[in-house]
């Protein structure tokens, strides 16, 4: 999965940022027609001294408030 993220970066760098680097639990995706609009993508992994793994996946948005205006309406 890391090398994925590090070629989404390297391939779309204005668009995909891992802002920890290659081992970041983050990804930010920036969208490339409306400055400050953002995702961000933050994953998780916990395993359990059973075995048991919980994957927590977050997805966050950044949109200031002219751009919600003018997207929205």
């Amino acid at each position: 999965m890391t090398d994925r993220l590090q070629s989404s970066q390297e391939n779309f760098p204005s668009i995909v940022s891992l802002p920890e680097g290659c081992g970041s639990e983050v990804m930010t995706l920036n969208h490339p027609e409306l400055p400050g609009c953002a995702f961000f993508i933050h994953w998780s992994m916990e395993v359990s001294t059973g075995g048991a793994v919980m994957l927590n996946i977050r997805l966050l948005s950044k949109i200031p408030e002219r751009g919600e205006k003018s997207v929205c309406g």
